[in-house]
């Protein structure tokens, strides 16, 4: 099959093709975060020992566990109380829209929760620092252990679908 230029009309070699089918392919590829975050799924998504649904019930989990902790464990600093509320209930939010077989509204792609519950696990741990109350034993304790908690539970989480190969009997 040949294959002419666009600009010249005139065939063009291996390499032209080669650039024509790059052109093809970057045309057709979709615009926006959800594109982005869906090429690097064989990155992002381990296949780790914990089923995503004990994931996202461990999710609800910590949503009221981080809503709750400021009052069980009477956190002295305002900012530790607000920002423990604040990420409980992102926590809530992302657990309730993710994808997945224990959420409620099916609108934020697996790729973006992934990336999100890393990023998420990060802020945790550095957030004691970050928000001056790193002097005060309860909440830093807390929010470390817990950032560190759900950095392994993501990273140990069999994100992708169970593919079922069905083979043809053989005659």
């Amino acid at each position: 099959m040949a294959v002419f230029c666009a600009r010249s009309g005139r065939p063009v070699g291996p390499v032209g093709r080669r650039r024509a089918a790059e052109q093809i392919v970057a045309g057709r590829r979709q615009r926006g975060v959800h594109a982005a975050l869906s090429r690097y799924k064989g990155q992002v998504l381990s296949q780790g020992p914990i089923p995503r649904f004990v994931h996202g019930l461990i999710e609800y989990a910590a949503a009221v566990l981080f809503i709750a902790a400021p009052i069980v464990l009477t956190f002295d600093s305002g900012a530790a109380t607000a920002i423990s509320i604040v990420i409980g209930v992102v926590i809530l939010v992302i657990a309730a829209t993710t994808d997945g077989p224990t959420s409620l509204v099916n609108s934020l792609p697996l790729t973006a929760h992934v990336a999100l519950d890393y990023v998420l696990a990060v802020l945790l741990v550095a957030m004691p620092f970050v928000a001056g109350f790193s002097d005060e034993t309860d909440p830093t304790v807390f929010f470390i252990a817990l950032g560190v908690a759900h950095m392994l539970i993501t990273i140990g989480t069999r994100f992708r679908r169970e593919e079922t190969q069905r083979t043809a009997p053989s005659p």
